[in-house]
Parts: structure tokens; sequence; C-alpha cells
């Protein structure tokens, strides 16, 4: 399955690229919300995992506006702003999950995710 891979951080891009091909998928990466503007309207996309370290409460909510009905979203925070957990849960995102998690449990939470859809 396609999955648009929203993070503004190449370290953990690369990672997190890594975490959904070993789950099986085909990511496809972008930096930043206007890239994912792209890439959605240039295809079909089964599911969104994006990082919300970087302007967490703003990602959390634009995110929100730009994907597409029925696309679930997974995306982490960074442990220290709770808020951007809680502001991402508020505007529907599925699943928010501290970015250590994702970079453990990642293909699990994003195949739970999908199985889920």
């Amino acid at each position: 399955m396609r999955i648009a891979v929203v993070v503004p951080d190449p370290e953990f891009g690369s990672q997190t690229v890594k975490i959904v091909q070993d789950a099986g998928h085909d990511p496809e990466l972008t930096t930043d919300i206007d890239g994912l503007v792209g890439l959605l309207a240039a295809e079909d996309f089964a599911a969104i995992v994006a990082d919300l370290s970087v302007d967490g409460v703003e990602w959390a909510e634009a995110l929100a506006d730009v994907r597409p009905d029925g696309v679930p979203v997974l995306a982490c925070f960074p442990p220290i702003e709770p808020d951007v957990r809680a502001v991402a849960l508020e505007v529907g995102l599925d699943q928010v999950v501290p970015r250590s998690r994702l970079a453990r449990e990642g293909g699990t939470l994003l195949n739970d995710l999908l199985d889920d859809k």
C-alpha cells in the first residue's frame, strides 16, 4: 500500500521510511504540509504517517484539513509537548504516539491502523 510520510527532519524521515517499508508498504516521503498536498493531489494513499515535532499544533490542524476522507493518520509528537498530542486527537488524527514509540513500534502501529480502517 502507498503511505505518505511527512517528516521535516531528514534523519528521522529516512528512519520512518524504513519503518514503513519493513511493514510491507511503499512510502513516499515529503518534508512539509505543502509537499503532502502535492502528493495527495497526484495519487491515492492508504494512510499518512506524520511527525509533529516541528510546529506540532499547526501541523496537526493542517493534516486534519488536507487529509482525504477515510485516510487514517498515524502521528508522533515530542513527549515534552503533551499539548500537541491533545490537539492532534481533538482535530481527528487517528493515532498519536510519542516519537520514540513510533521508532520502536511504527510498523505494527501502522498495520493495526490499516486493519481497523
